[in-house]
């Protein structure tokens, strides 16, 4: 399953990072993957973050049958 996760991660998925300018943290997101969200201090940091919480979603998704969207589909 690892290696599944590995290349599905490859692909171009939507990764959008929001500033706050309040508060100076960024927050992250994959358009694809609902519920798929971090942040962190820096926008590296929230990327770095995502990526981490992409792999956790998948793993998730994956062990309960959901459908996982291609790149740039939306439900």
């Amino acid at each position: 399953m690892k290696t599944k996760i590995r290349e599905l991660l490859k692909q171009p998925y939507s990764r959008i990072l929001i500033p706050d300018p309040e508060t100076g943290r960024c927050a992250a997101k994959i358009q694809e993957f609902p519920g798929c969200f971090s942040e962190g201090k820096t926008p590296q940091q929230a990327y770095n973050n995502l990526e981490q919480a992409a792999y956790n979603w998948l793993a998730s998704a994956i062990k309960q049958g959901m459908e996982i969207l291609h790149p740039s589909e939306k439900r």
